[in-house]
């Protein structure tokens, strides 16, 4: 699983159950077994359901990438599971996912 290493002000308003966040903003991540994180540009929110889930439209070394954001207290590890499952799915049926 990964692990957001700096939350900035915009995660906290989102934890908190804030709708209205301020964009572009970075965020960096880690794998709980690397050294070091990874860090995205933020560009847009794709899909907001406040305290629960985030997702957005961000960048990171010129490549768009789609971050979802899950927090485990409300349903998230739940969630995050049904992702890798579908992911799994998509993969094993032929369809191109990153």
């Amino acid at each position: 699983m990964t692990t957001i290493i700096s939350k900035n002000k915009q995660i906290n308003k989102f934890l908190q159950g804030e709708r209205n966040l301020v964009l572009p903003f970075d965020l960096a991540f880690k794998e709980s077994s690397a050294e070091d994180g990874d860090n995205f540009h933020c560009v847009e929110v794709l899909r907001l359901l406040p305290a629960k889930r985030l997702v957005l439209k961000a960048s990171k070394d010129d490549q768009n990438v789609v971050i979802k954001i899950f927090v485990a207290a409300q349903k998230g590890e739940r969630e995050y599971k049904k992702e890798l499952r579908g992911h799994s799915f998509a993969t094993a049926s032929g369809v191109n996912v990153p």
